[in-house]
């Protein structure tokens, strides 16, 4: 059985981190034509623009905090060095612009994460209600979802994944957490599931 980790937030007080992304413009919302739910997206213009404060020492992992859904932001340095150790489950990087009191921060880089997971629901006692075929939406038998077990059987060997059904929790392996404290890469916090 393989030990997974959940990537949690770090201590704000230790690093920069965005606060804003100035390219978010709203909400679009739609009604979907066979259930009625509403159904939500976030809509951006143009390139991400991330605006940071907090402690101004750059990570290799940069924290963002605001709106506009979860995402994974590494320094050009982290990038290289996952991919020099072989990490899977990254693709689809594009680079960020960040700036920090008006000035421009290092480079930084949003990563795709292609890996996928999912819950056990079983274990957890977890079931999907009122599931539309058309849009996606579900709802779940109970509000709280912890503790977060994980159904190995549906892993796809990936070092970075996302859980399927929660896409804004990203799991990672022990593999991936090794590579990260041996290559003292920071910005990284991880909690074992």
């Amino acid at each position: 059985m393989s030990q997974f980790y959940k990537l949690e937030s770090y201590d704000e007080r230790s690093f920069c981190y965005a606060y804003e992304d100035s390219s978010v413009k709203g909400i679009q919302k739609s009604d979907c034509d066979v259930c009625g739910r509403t159904v939500s997206s976030w809509r951006f213009e143009g390139p991400h623009k991330l605006l940071l404060e907090g402690k101004q020492i750059y990570p290799d992992r940069l924290l963002f905090c605001g709106a506009g859904g979860p995402m994974l932001i590494l320094s050009e340095h982290a990038v290289d060095t996952l991919q020099e150790k072989g990490i899977t489950g990254m693709e689809a990087w594009q680079p960020i612009a960040a700036t920090y009191n008006d000035q421009k921060a290092p480079p930084y880089l949003l990563i795709q994460i292609c890996g996928t997971i999912a819950l056990d629901y079983k274990r957890m006692g977890l079931k999907k209600k009122k599931v539309c075929n058309a849009c996606g939406s579900f709802e779940w038998n109970r509000q709280r979802l912890s503790p977060l077990f994980l159904d190995e059987s549906t892993w796809d060997g990936s070092d970075l994944c996302r859980v399927s059904d929660i896409p804004g929790y990203l799991i990672c392996s022990e593999r991936f957490v090794q590579t990260v404290e041996e290559t003292k890469l920071t910005g990284f916090s991880f909690k074992p599931l």
